[in-house]
């Protein structure tokens, strides 16, 4: 993995005064590089008391790909990472991963699913010094390890964070296609857990993300999506999977409405959004107008289904949470109602959209619009920790495809007092 240290992209600081004002905006450098195709949270990797954040574009330098962390204190950049070849689409998925190896500094794991001809791989890096800590490669051709990947939280209760890694394309021996995870311990990179998708097409670990605690047991769970599963032998509805990493079982398994919702596109912790003392998880699917549904992760009942409601966006395409954006000690989701790409070049197509959920009420507490029917705004969401450190849970969101322009990332701040 080649590294380079330095600021490649320019950061606009607008003062922030209202709920939902615009803070940083980030512009990538070229139409292909697919800046903005995923973003996260990255925590503190500078350890100065402000959230940062990670961006992909796994487009750059002939599908080489890239991934740019900026400190959330001035939005300069702290670290720029870069793919070994092109086609590695480095940077297809990036997240925070913790403080893996206990230096009080927290670290990032980077998904490229084109690296290694396609079998894939995953890096988790240093917020410290950028240096790589582990190196993960998938097994086979097609695997496409690393096309989603995600902080696990501490999973295994020895202090040290933990980090997951999806393969949707890994061929188990009865089943191609049917999906792989892997938990992988941050104290020493061993794998703590593996699990397949239960058939052919599955898809299993198209999304994963950290769960949180669902049952209250100081052990985290992960959330794990398949978008082509389904309850019966022939449906696919698409499914989510909690699991207990610690326990090795599965928690809960979710599926969508019907077929061809995509449910399970995207999951996510959602914290604790009803303030039981354990921590939710949101699902969220590709389809018009499309859906989320929040689930409790103590009982795994539905706790409120999240609708969109017009025909040309795909609303739950992507879902974040862990975020207590208005500081009632509940967590909120967010939610991106991204525009069908096929649609476009209609005169009449509405703004994609961003919303974000209150936990406590499930109302809306912001909506945030992206600027034409040309722009791919809300494709991508994520809670972005606290950038200027005010209290509030703050927002980054990716357009990749903005109009016949480079992809641009946008922070958002919570709501201020």
């Amino acid at each position: 993995m080649r590294i380079t240290l330095g600021l490649i992209l320019a950061a606009l600081l607008l003062p922030a005064e209202d709920a939902g004002k615009l803070y940083y905006e980030w512009k990538g450098a070229a139409d292909d590089d697919l800046y903005g195709e995923v973003v996260s949270n990255a925590r503190d990797v500078d350890n100065d008391s402000f959230s940062d954040v990670i961006v992909g574009q796994p487009g750059a330098d002939e599908q080489r790909g890239r991934a740019t962390v900026y400190e959330g204190q001035e939005g300069e950049v702290v670290h720029t990472f870069e793919g070994e070849a092109a086609g590695d689409r480095y940077g297809f998925s990036v997240s925070d991963a913790g403080d893996v190896n206990g230096d009080a500094y927290d670290d990032l794991i980077v998904g490229a699913p084109g690296a290694n001809g396609g079998a894939g791989a995953a890096y988790v890096i240093s917020g410290k010094d950028g240096e790589p800590l582990y190196t993960y490669a998938g097994e086979n051709p097609g695997d496409e390890f690393g096309f989603s990947v995600s902080a696990a939280g501490d999973a295994n209760g020895d202090s040290y964070d933990d980090v997951v890694v999806g393969a949707p394309g890994y061929d188990t021996k009865k089943a191609d296609d049917a999906g792989h995870i892997v938990v992988y311990s941050g104290k020493d990179g061993e794998v703590l857990f593996e699990a397949d998708g239960d058939r052919a097409g599955d898809k299993f670990g198209f999304s994963v993300a950290n769960a949180g605690d669902t049952n209250s047991d100081s052990f985290d769970e992960v959330v794990v999506g398949a978008p082509f599963a389904g309850k019966k032998r022939k449906a696919v509805t698409g499914g989510a999977y909690v699991f207990h990493v610690k326990k090795r079982k599965l928690a809960y398994k979710f599926y969508g409405e019907d077929d061809g919702d995509h449910f399970g596109w995207a999951v996510h912790g959602a914290g604790d959004a009803n303030a039981d003392g354990a921590d939710d998880v949101i699902v969220g699917t590709r389809v018009k107008p499309g859906y989320a549904r929040l689930y409790s992760g103590r009982k795994g009942k539905e706790l409120h289904t999240f609708e969109g409601s017009d025909s040309d966006t795909f609303f739950g395409a992507s879902v974040g949470g862990f975020i207590d954006f208005d500081a009632d000690g509940f967590s909120e989701v967010v939610i991106g109602g991204p525009i069908d790409r096929t649609a476009r070049g209609k005169t009449d197509l509405p703004a994609a959209l961003v919303q974000v959920f209150s936990g406590k009420t499930h109302g809306v507490l912001l909506t945030l619009n992206g600027e034409s029917g040309d722009d791919n705004f809300g494709s991508t969401v994520s809670g972005a920790g606290d950038v200027n450190s005010d209290g509030f849970g703050d927002l980054v969101l990716g357009d990749d495809y903005h109009g016949s322009r480079p992809g641009r990332v946008r922070v958002h701040l919570g709501k201020a007092e």
